[in-house]
């Protein structure tokens, strides 16, 4: 019992440490945007990614919770994983498609309607490294969670610093920036590409959805406290 806890304990700070150095590194990005964008930009920056962050949560509906809970269960990984690739695919799609008009009422403006096509991919790369992570902590392998994170990251700051300061592309080279960095991250997870050949389990589905779904209104709760001046403010 002593050695689980502190496994736990062990686990437990490495995942904690790798939020605050996720939490610094984009924390260094708000002074460099503020020095190459204007107010303006900046503010359409923010208003896509607190959109973003909003539409996380419709994405993962909680069933990378659900995969967790059912964990043990044979066909729970591909089950999970290949609901979550398909679902995202269908909500990107439909956002990208209808880029214009969803410029125009989120209060971006039509002029950037290219920036809905981006959040749109970004959303999708995000959601198929979300069953991955979660496999991750349930095999304890949490030192290539925080690997994978980290480097991400790291790969985001860095292209925010090459395509704003020396190629000068404003705030779309924000997004290609986080375009690259999440195919980096979903392309680590290659391997488990495969659970889209086997046929997901009905059974096993339903009972992570029902354990998952009310994590949903809960998430955007939450997420709503935190970003919903941003768009108010644009």
């Amino acid at each position: 019992m002593f050695g689980d806890i502190k496994k736990l304990g062990k686990e437990s700070l490495v995942y904690g440490l790798s939020t605050v150095v996720a939490r610094l590194l984009n924390f260094i990005l708000m002074p460099f945007y503020t020095h190459y964008l204007l107010p303006a930009e900046y503010g359409v920056v923010a208003t896509v990614f607190s959109y973003i962050a909003f539409l996380n949560v419709v994405y993962a509906y909680g069933l990378n919770q659900g995969y967790m809970r059912h964990f043990k269960e044979e066909k729970a990984l591909s089950s999970s994983f290949s609901c979550i690739f398909y679902t995202s695919f269908v909500i990107s799609l439909f956002l990208a498609l209808s880029a214009k008009p969803l410029a125009q009422v989120s209060g971006l403006g039509a002029e950037h309607w290219r920036l809905v096509i981006y959040a749109a991919g970004i959303l999708y790369l995000d959601s198929l490294t979300l069953i991955p992570f979660a496999d991750l902590r349930m095999k304890h392998k949490a030192f290539v969670f925080v690997g994978i994170r980290t480097l991400t990251i790291s790969l985001n700051v860095a292209l925010n610093v090459i395509f704003l300061k020396y190629a000068g592309y404003g705030v779309e080279g924000i997004f290609l920036s986080n375009i690259i960095s999440s195919f980096v991250a979903a392309a680590m997870f290659a391997g488990y590409f495969k659970y889209l050949f086997s046929a997901p389990d009905g059974k096993t589905l339903k009972n992570m959805l029902v354990y998952s779904i009310p994590f949903l209104p809960a998430g955007l709760s939450s997420i709503a406290i935190q970003v919903i001046d941003r768009p108010i403010m644009l």
